[in-house]
């Protein structure tokens, strides 16, 4: 989660990929055809989106803002069955989850 972190303070989604969906991983569990494509263009395309827009969040506070922690509800996990989604295996989604941190001494 720090690698997420230091990608959206920097604004720069490239220092997150380790904490992103690997690759291979995703590879293995999508039905689809190109599927590596799929993940290069849509999946991590969306996550250099969601990177930009969070670190526009932090504005000014972004150079100075910490990591507090990330919140993760269980009770929001649910069990995705192979076939939905064009998955060719199941695997747990996890909804909800939430990065709190501190910028310009509030907690956000």
């Amino acid at each position: 989660m720090t690698d997420l972190w230091m990608a959206v303070r920097a604004g720069k989604p490239r220092y997150g990929r380790a904490a992103f969906f690997p690759l291979a991983a995703y590879t293995q569990l999508k039905s689809i055809p190109a599927a590596a494509a799929d993940w290069r263009h849509r999946l991590f395309g969306d996550f250099r989106l969601d990177v930009a827009a969070a670190h526009d969040l932090l504005g000014a506070s972004a150079r100075k803002a910490r990591l507090v922690r990330i919140g993760v509800p269980a009770a929001e996990a649910s069990w995705i069955n192979p076939g939905v989604c064009d998955n060719s295996i199941g695997y747990w989604h996890l909804a909800g989850a939430r990065v709190v941190y501190l910028a310009d001494g509030r907690i956000r």
